[in-house]
């Protein structure tokens, strides 16, 4: 089973940095407009009846989501070499894992998709490397606090356990060299 953190994955397992390639995507339709455009006006309305109309409901989703980003910083405070800070208004949390990179050897790009991939034999933790928002995301990776607390909980501890294992971290490496510290 694998524990997708990450909402930012899309639909058919695409979990690399940019653009899906259009063998990625399968066949496609200019029948209608492009997918993002139909979810994001979607959600463009849905966002203007909360606004408008269900402050309470916004309200309560908000403290329920803002417990969730506590619970999953407290927990990868527990994590030798990540550094974290409580962001101000996201569901997104972006650790500082430059010192486990540089201790293992790994971009951080490369330590998400261990994490997907490669840590462990029947579980994963979905995250992005932060090199997917640019060379300033370099040494951070990005989870999502759209999951249930257990589930974070549980990310954060196989993140820690994950990275006690250099024999497997070098054999992804060894598998997958582009993800090796510089290479990327």
């Amino acid at each position: 089973m694998t524990l997708f953190v990450a909402a930012t994955l899309l639909a058919g397992g695409v979990t690399a940095c940019g653009d899906p390639t259009p063998a990625e995507l399968g066949p496609t339709r200019t029948v209608a407009p492009p997918p993002d455009q139909v979810d994001n006006a979607r959600a463009a309305l849905a966002a203007r009846a909360a606004l408008e109309h269900d402050a309470a409901e916004r309200d309560r989703t908000m403290v329920l989501f803002r417990k969730k980003v506590e619970l999953l910083v407290a927990e990868l405070r527990k994590i030798d070499g990540v550094r974290v800070r409580l962001p101000a208004a996201t569901f997104y949390v972006f650790p500082d894992v430059s010192a486990l990179c540089a201790r293992l050897g790994i971009s951080s790009h490369g330590l998400a998709m261990y994490l997907l991939e490669g840590a462990d034999d029947g579980f994963g933790v979905a995250c992005l490397g932060g090199e997917c928002f640019g060379e300033a995301g370099r040494g951070f990776v990005r989870f999502s606090c759209a999951e249930p607390d257990d589930r974070l909980a549980r990310a954060a501890q196989f993140l820690g356990e994950a990275v006690q294992r250099p024999q497997r971290v070098q054999a992804y490496l060894e598998a997958h060299p582009h993800y090796r510290m510089g290479q990327s």
